[in-house]
């Protein structure tokens, strides 16, 4: 029970890091200067200054669910790694609409395309 609680808790601290790591590794190849929060004992937060950039937050908001789920997919199966592949898979949800992530994301690609058709009128 000792040992099955251990693998439940590193894997969600690492799924955690993994996700948060990708919105700050992304942040700094865009340019901005992120900072690392630590709100609680396994919560993890990324900010940086809202630059307005309708792709950049895309971006930034998207890449960490994707990442996510890239190394859920490729973590080979076996008893050892199952919890953290299930934890970096179920970052799926994070690219639904009642996170902080899918909001970003669908705010995003909702003022990309309200620019676009604005663009578009004579």
């Amino acid at each position: 029970m000792i040992v099955f609680l251990a693998k439940f808790i590193l894997s969600i601290m690492l799924s955690l890091m993994i996700h948060e790591l990708s919105h700050f590794l992304m942040a700094i190849v865009l340019g901005y200067q992120p900072h690392i929060h630590r709100n609680g004992i396994l919560n993890f937060s990324v900010t940086y200054h809202n630059q307005q950039n309708d792709k950049h937050n895309l971006i930034i908001a998207a890449i960490a669910p994707v990442m996510s789920i890239i190394v859920g997919i490729l973590l080979p199966n076996g008893q050892n790694l199952l919890l953290l592949k299930l934890f970096c898979l179920s970052n799926i949800s994070n690219l639904l609409p009642v996170t902080s992530d899918g909001e970003v994301i669908l705010l995003s690609i909702t003022n990309i395309l309200r620019k676009r058709r604005n663009e578009k009128k004579p």
